[in-house]
């Protein structure tokens, strides 16, 4: 034997097996999660010690120094356990800090601390995959005019997309600003705030439409600023992508027929608002 070592003696052969655990194939960053497993004594004697039930997240579906903990239990309440018998945990658990976007396993590990003599410990760990993420929701598409004057009334839509793993729920806002460059800031103007909140599943996508009347401003080069989730109400995997930017000439005035028309087109100020899911 090595020296310093003492053989371990069994002293008894139950065998504390764990089943592969329950859980939902996917949970969100931020989000609890339910995690249930079921621990059976599949050896022919009673057990004689407390033991310790642990749980992680893991990358690579071995327990090992990098994985993140989620649950360490104190068993000490469900023994004696008899040859046959078993108990069921279940349990809500919290992501833990350092979880990021993608694929990880669940491993629950019975008799953590090897304190039950066992028959086997080969078979103490299960898994289950979990895939963690969030949505991430885009917009793919805007429609709009290349130029307009003052008072005119803009024809817009936009279509946005949750490009992310999981789906979005809950209620949220996209908006259309008037802005005298591409980037989104607090010297822009809010000239449309709809309504966007639904269930939206991952690759899903809808479009919404809107008549507004431009607001008075001065001729030259502006943009329009589609944004979705517009008050970051969604936690998102990426929120650098909500903002598509149009570019849109505003003029003083028209040659007569270029509105279609023959003639200028007069101020009108409608305010109509639709909504397609597609």
């Amino acid at each position: 034997r090595l020296e310093g070592l003492e053989p371990r003696v069994l002293l008894s052969e139950s065998n504390l097996t764990v089943a592969t655990p329950t859980l939902p194939s996917t949970a969100e960053l931020g989000k609890d999660f339910d995690l249930s497993y079921t621990v059976t004594n599949t050896g022919t004697a009673t057990t004689d010690h407390s033991w310790f039930d642990y749980a992680v997240l893991s990358r690579d579906g071995t327990l090992d120094a990098s994985d993140l903990p989620l649950l360490n239990l104190d068993m000490s309440g469900r023994g004696p356990l008899a040859a046959g018998e078993s108990y069921t945990v279940t349990q809500n658990v919290t992501l833990p800090d350092g979880a990021e976007a993608g694929g990880w396993n669940v491993l629950v590990q019975t008799d953590h601390d090897s304190a039950q003599g066992e028959t086997s410990e080969l078979d103490n760990v299960r898994s289950a995959p979990i895939q963690i993420g969030q949505p991430d929701l885009t917009i793919v598409t805007a429609t709009s005019p290349a130029s307009a004057m003052a008072g005119d009334t803009l024809d817009l839509s936009w279509t946005v997309q949750n490009r992310g793993p999981l789906a979005a729920h809950g209620d949220w806002y996209d908006a259309v600003y008037l802005s005298s460059n591409d980037t989104l800031d607090a010297g822009d103007t809010q000239i449309a705030r709809p309504s966007a909140g639904r269930d939206l599943a991952p690759g899903a996508s809808y479009t919404q439409a809107q008549s507004l009347v431009l607001p008075d401003v001065d001729a030259g080069h502006w943009f329009l600023l589609y944004v979705n989730d517009d008050a970051d109400s969604l936690r998102e995997l990426n929120e650098a992508n909500n903002v598509k930017a149009s570019p849109l000439e505003i003029v003083i005035s028209r040659t007569p027929g270029e509105d279609g028309s023959g003639a200028v087109a007069g101020p009108t100020y409608p305010v109509t608002q639709s909504l397609l899911i597609g």
